[in-house]
């Protein structure tokens, strides 16, 4: 089974232009996107409708105003996740933001502060510790992670490059990827 990934624009603000990447298994593209994923599974959640507009606002206000700066994502290995670690926020940055009971997780890779690729996620168990612990989002942290491992190899290789505010890669460019 050949599985690719192809890069594709999703959201695009003053400050930062969001990309996600597309799942292509034996040249069969799937029908939405990883972001496109993530937001169909959560959207309609009212268990977690909080803390996913909380998000969706966050990327938002990122993209309009403040910019995709490096404290705002949680380390994790090569990919980052949101939401922020809240406390590391500046007053001002934690603007409407809501308490997150369920922990919903959106796994993403901040290329610079004007250019982030997001990926899938889910909401972390409460009793697992890491994302490896968990058996819910373990899947979206590993894919995540390779994700950006591929994605930093073609940054590397010059197969995409970093422009104020864009990457730039051929049309027919597509990551190796194994999940």
């Amino acid at each position: 089974m050949n599985t690719f990934a192809t890069i594709e624009e999703v959201l695009r603000y003053e400050h930062v232009t969001y990309y996600t990447v597309r799942i292509e298994v034996d040249d069969k593209k799937e029908d939405e996107n990883e972001f496109e994923k993530w937001i169909s599974k959560h959207s309609q959640d009212d268990s977690i409708k909080d803390e996913y507009q909380d998000l969706i606002s966050f990327l938002e206000r990122m993209g309009k105003e403040l910019s995709a700066k490096k404290r705002y994502f949680r380390h994790e290995r090569k990919a980052g996740a949101l939401p922020p670690n809240w406390k590391k926020l500046k007053p001002q940055e934690k603007e409407a933001h809501v308490t997150y009971s369920k922990n919903l997780r959106l796994y993403c890779m901040r290329i610079t502060k004007s250019v982030v690729i997001l990926f899938n996620g889910d909401i972390k168990s409460i009793r697992a510790r890491t994302a490896e612990e968990c058996p819910k989002v373990r899947k979206f942290f590993r894919q995540a992670n390779n994700f950006a491992k591929s994605i930093d190899e073609a940054i590397s290789n010059r197969e995409i490059q970093v422009d104020t505010g864009n990457l730039i890669f051929d049309t027919d460019f597509e990551i190796a990827i194994n999940l």
